[in-house]
């Protein structure tokens, strides 16, 4: 008896290093992810989310990477108030939060979200869930039970809070572990193919990430792990690319030429790899110029790095909409590689990447010079390795600029940025 004991544990040691190895196979290209962010509470939100998701399936977005739909505001809450004991949380006798059903009326007790994850996987997108690392605040006012455990809630937290609704775990504590496999034997059984999760950053967490790592491999379901809130820190990389798939690293801002966005990525960039990303975190568009809004766009694609955006899709103009159906925009996403910043100063930061299936490169130039006319920046083509005259397509402009040797300088506006297709290999 002791040695069937024995194999058993054995072979299932065995499945969570084999699951916790492929977890970098679940995605091969960065996730890019339309949030659903509201702050405030509104009845049937779900038919707003739903419109918005007809919008990317009608619009084909899925075809220039937006595949995953991520429920990010309060999705548990049923009433608007600012007043924290008047908070009406759905939560089940576990302690685990589910969805509201004033907000999403599909929602039913035994139905939860799995009514919303069917309609998105039929129209070929991923579920995901916002959620903030801790226990309800709810679960310890009720001394709710944890599942599969003789503890309760209120034995289990800290008075550390890590948002109005959560508290801090106790990590050290038996059941916290208990506590993550029963919320994500929850997720997969409502269909979650990804998990977005405050408060593990800063302060860095890094018991409670191998305690999360740990319920996603034995939850039965492949369920994507991103990190938000907070900056990582380049010290922690490599526990972090065993472990979490997406990790916040700074946010993204239209003043970018008085941050520090450009020197942060130069830092991360090399340790990017198939299934484990850094990304830099952002809202909508509000207040975006057409210029801004490309250059965010360029960002995005040439350094491949998946992207969590706010924005409502209807609400773009023709032509700030074209900038994401581009064709050049997939085949940046589906084919580029060794995408990376090969300069940077004060002026300007250039990046580049190579097409996979042929000689084909790309640059992004981005004017960091704060200056409020356009700059002319020259580009040495041959410190890129482009020996040869080349063709130079402007993909915002979606003209073909001419044949180019040795130099490029193009012009580039305020907060503006160049995305360029260069080809060698053609025929006049």
């Amino acid at each position: 008896m002791i040695k069937i004991k024995f194999i058993v544990i054995f072979l299932y040691s065995i499945f969570v290093v084999q699951a916790q190895n492929n977890f970098h196979q679940w995605i091969s290209t960065p996730p890019m992810a339309w949030s659903y962010s509201k702050k405030e509470i509104i009845p049937d939100a779900e038919f707003e989310i739903k419109k918005s998701v007809d919008f990317i399936v009608d619009n084909n977005l899925q075809k220039s990477g937006w595949k995953y739909i991520i429920i990010a505001n309060r999705w548990y809450v049923g009433n608007e108030t600012s007043k924290p004991a008047l908070v009406k949380y759905s939560i089940d006798k576990f302690g685990r939060l589910l969805p509201d059903q004033i907000q999403f009326p599909t929602a039913t007790d035994s139905v939860n979200f799995k009514a919303l994850s069917y309609y998105l996987h039929e129209r070929g997108l991923k579920f995901g869930l916002k959620i903030t690392s801790g226990i309800p605040v709810e679960a310890v006012k009720r001394k709710l039970p944890i599942e599969n455990t003789r503890y309760k809630a209120n034995q289990i937290y800290t008075k550390h809070k890590t948002s109005d609704d959560t508290y801090a775990l106790s990590v050290n504590h038996p059941a916290v572990k208990a506590y993550y496999n029963s919320i994500f034997r929850l997720y997969a059984s409502w269909g979650v193919d990804f998990i977005q999760i405050d408060g593990l950053l800063q302060p860095y967490k890094e018991k409670e990430i191998e305690i999360i790592r740990g319920a996603i491999d034995s939850c039965g379901r492949q369920i994507v792990l991103c990190l938000s809130s907070g900056n990582a820190s380049i010290k922690n990389v490599q526990y972090l690319k065993n472990n979490v798939n997406v990790w916040s690293i700074n946010t993204y801002n239209k003043e970018y030429e008085s941050g520090n966005l450009f020197s942060v990525l130069a830092q991360w960039m090399p340790f990017v790899s198939t299934g484990t990303y850094p990304f830099v975190s952002d809202s909508d568009f509000s207040g975006f110029s057409e210029d801004e809004i490309s250059s965010l766009v360029s960002f995005h694609y040439i350094s491949k790095l998946p992207w969590l955006c706010e924005q409502d899709f209807s609400k773009l103009d023709k032509k700030e909409f074209n900038i994401f159906s581009s064709d050049y925009t997939r085949e940046l996403l589906e084919y580029s590689r060794n995408n990376k910043q090969v300069e940077l100063t004060t002026g300007y930061a250039l990046w580049t990447a190579e097409d996979s299936r042929s000689s084909v490169k790309y640059i992004a130039i981005f004017n960091l010079s704060g200056e409020k006319s356009p700059q002319k920046i020259s580009i040495n083509l041959k410190k890129l390795g482009i020996s040869e005259s080349c063709k130079i397509i402007d993909i915002w402009k979606g003209k073909d600029l001419g044949i180019f040797s040795n130099e490029f300088t193009p012009q580039i506006n305020y907060h503006g940025s160049g995305l360029y297709k260069i080809i060698s290999d053609f025929h006049f």
